[in-house]
């Protein structure tokens, strides 16, 4: 018999011993671990049935049992659903096929993000938990969010979102044994299922809280997460357990975030101060309510405000500065150029018989044209260097700290990547296409954006004359230039 899901940890706590196997790690009576994929627990003696039980239900793994034959009956009465049960002398190939069985049912039940148990199975397990507490059973949740999680999603994109996501899952799992049982409840929110009393589960929920927050997620990225607690020492509701975690939760919000906040806090809180605990609650969540909006409103303001900005600089069809931009943005290139004594070259793009394009294949071609040639001039300039629309088909690049003789680098790699691109009309059909590119640098004479724009406007000029698709002036970089300059 072959498993269809291989196992690595086997957490063993019966008297037959596990026969060799090269698909399982079997660890003999050792702690059990949340990491173990099953747990393997024997049943030989009726009078062990609330014991056996006990262990059982306190499992986070599923559970294989051993029974003895005249027990089995007993034995199937002890098992939750995602457990199974063998004989004791079950041959030790069908106990190897039923433990890889177990573990590929169990990740089933697994959320498929973050890997933790799904809020099916918390809801489930919870429930068992509920059914039986006691003053010497008490059951804790433990109700984590993650602060500001929408916004983060805003500024950094739905996938650092989910990595964050997983590696505070990650995290988590790092606190989980047998007392915690560990599950994603939804969205930013995850849930721990104690079964230790309030006291020792909100020591373990600070330790969370201080964890989270000192700790530097994926890309340098900091956040703090909210926790309420919630207590039972009676049977009590699933809902009603969880409800009274959200409203600590939302406490612990209210209060300034990055908090702990129990159930039995915000009763306290709320009666002395002679207030009901259930308004109390309402004017938590109004107040979480309202930062949130605030916040929404904030952040969609500040985007279209930058929209606004972006619209007013830029080339709509070639997505470069335009032309208000760039005579603006000249006259601040020219006055710091001169005050700190650093070169400064422009740079006039003419797209070579561009009119002829228009004609033959239309004004939408050449709307294309300008938007691929756009496109080259993005990606073959250096990042000190930027680049508009100066009009038609005609581009401005501006070279900060560049000599003369040293743009030839630049403009020669563009030139040539135009000259190599097969560029298509809306119809298909291939078109070749070159640049004349005329260069000027800023000298102590030259006092204004205009007289640097007219002089290398001549020498545009000058390259078309000269049988256009060259860079004018015909300037060579010395070796320790072009190396300077790439």
């Amino acid at each position: 018999m072959r498993c269809r899901a291989e196992l690595k940890r086997v957490q063993w706590e019966a008297s037959r011993h596990p026969s060799a196997s090269s698909r399982l790690l079997i660890a003999v009576n050792a702690p059990n671990q949340s990491s173990d994929d099953v747990r393997v627990l024997e049943f030989t003696e009726k009078e062990s049935a609330w014991s056996i039980r006990n262990t059982i239900r306190d499992s986070h793994a599923p559970v294989l049992l051993l029974v003895h034959p005249e027990l089995v009956r007993e034995g199937c009465r002890l098992l939750r659903d995602k457990d199974d049960l063998c004989l004791a002398d079950t041959p030790w190939d069908l106990i190897e096929f039923r433990l890889c069985r177990l573990k590929a049912n169990a990740n089933k039940g697994l959320d498929g993000l973050t890997a933790l148990r799904s809020r099916k199975e918390l809801i489930r397990y919870l429930d068992d938990c509920c059914t039986e507490a006691a003053a010497d059973r008490p059951v804790s949740v433990v109700l984590l969010d993650l602060d500001q999680f929408k916004a983060f999603n805003d500024h950094h994109g739905h996938a650092a979102g989910d990595a964050l996501l997983v590696e505070c899952a990650q995290l988590l799992n790092e606190y989980s044994s047998r007392e915690f049982f560990v599950a994603r409840f939804g969205g930013e929110e995850f849930v721990l299922v104690s079964r230790l009393d309030e006291q020792a589960t909100r020591r373990t929920a600070e330790s969370i809280r201080l964890s989270v927050s000192s700790r530097e997620f994926a890309g340098n990225l900091r956040v703090t997460t909210s926790i309420g607690i919630s207590t039972t020492t009676v049977p009590l509701e699933v809902s009603d357990l969880l409800s009274y975690a959200d409203e600590a939760l939302y406490a612990a919000k209210a209060g300034g975030r990055n908090q702990v906040y129990t159930w039995n806090q915000l009763k306290k809180e709320s009666s002395d101060a002679g207030e009901d605990v259930d308004v109390a609650g309402l004017e938590n969540r109004a107040r979480v309510f309202s930062e949130r909006v605030t916040s929404l409103i904030t952040r969609r303001s500040r985007r279209l405000i930058a929209d606004l900005k972006l619209d007013a600089t830029t080339d709509p069809l070639t997505q470069l500065y335009n032309r208000r931009y760039l005579d603006s943005q000249l006259i601040e290139e020219l006055n710091r150029a001169h005050a700190e004594d650093y070169p400064l070259t422009i740079a006039l793009i003419d797209v070579d018989h561009f009119g002829e394009v228009n004609k033959q294949y239309g004004w939408p071609t050449g709307d294309t044209v300008l938007r691929q040639v756009s496109c080259l001039v993005r990606s073959n300039i250096r990042a000190t260097d930027w680049a508009g629309r100066y009009g038609g088909e005609e581009f401005c690049l501006v070279l900060v700290n560049t000599t003369l003789s040293q743009s030839r680098v630049v403009l020669e790699r563009l030139r040539s990547a135009v000259e190599d691109t097969r560029f298509l009309s809306t119809a298909g059909q291939p078109l070749a296409l070159t640049i004349s590119v005329g260069a000027a640098e800023l000298g102590a004479s030259i006092e204004s954006p205009l007289q640097l724009v007219e002089l290398a406007s001549t020498q545009t000029l000058a390259a078309k004359n000269a049988g256009r698709n060259r860079v004018y002036p015909l300037l060579l970089p010395t070796p320790h230039e072009a190396l300077h300059v790439m």
